[in-house]
């Protein structure tokens, strides 16, 4: 029985390496050069044994290496996505939870807007607390912005505020806006500053209260206070 000249099989192999690496990816080619080697060796034992020839066409070659490069990338898309999937799950469950168990619900801040012809002497400013707590308790602040045409070195305000016994209490502040130099104290960009001065502390505060603010300058009307605000900072947040 005729055998097959290992120069054929060698041509064979060359043919098949620059007819089928061609136009395939790096991937291709791995699994097309393990084709290769693997019909090179089986033909090798055929013209030593005389054992059959085998026989892989190009086709075969292409397809079992695109079949299998689909397979693996299938596998690889399948593995990252499924715990990427889960991570971003659990990151928004934990972000959920945290929002709606962070201590930030009992904070308050806000700035009311004074007339720009002047803040009046009889004009109060209410203020009522916006806090998710039936009763939280923290450090209530008062704070104001000013510009720079202030013809005074502080301020005087009347606040007033109800207690755990449902009685109202009034505090006289006095807040320093300048040093005996004319510094203004207060931190701003531009012609307006910003300064804040503590009213109580450890305040226990009720959902509902309200807080009265005005002035008791010893002017009628007081000019060039922009806003006047209220801050309370519960324990747990500092």
């Amino acid at each position: 029985m005729a055998t097959k000249s290992p120069k054929r099989t060698r041509s064979l192999v060359i043919s098949l390496d620059k007819i089928a690496l061609h136009d395939l990816t790096k991937t291709r080619k791995r699994n097309v050069r393990a084709m290769v080697v693997v019909t090179t060796k089986a033909n090798k034992e055929h013209h030593d044994n005389n054992t059959p020839m085998v026989k892989t066409t190009i086709n075969d070659v292409i397809k079992t290496a695109t079949t299998d490069t689909n397979t693996n990338q299938g596998k690889t898309t399948t593995t990252q996505i499924i715990p990427i999937m889960n991570k971003l799950f659990i990151i928004t469950l934990l972000t959920l939870c945290l929002g709606a168990c962070s201590p930030g619900h009992n904070t308050y801040s806000e700035f009311r807007n004074l007339p720009q012809d002047g803040w009046a002497y009889n004009d109060t400013i209410m203020f009522i607390p916006s806090i998710t707590d039936s009763v939280a308790q923290g450090d209530l602040s008062i704070a104001l912005r000013h510009n720079n045409n202030y013809h005074y070195s502080n301020l005087w305000v009347e606040i007033n505020y109800p207690l755990n016994d449902s009685t109202i209490k009034s505090d006289t502040i006095n807040i320093t806006l300048a040093d005996i130099y004319g510094k203004w104290h207060g931190k701003g960009i531009g012609p307006s500053f910003q300064i804040e001065k503590m009213v109580s502390e450890n305040l226990n505060i009720n959902k509902g209260d309200y807080f009265s603010v005005r002035h008791i300058m010893r002017v009628d009307t007081l000019l060039d206070i922009e806003q006047i605000g209220l801050f309370f900072i519960p324990k747990a947040e500092q």
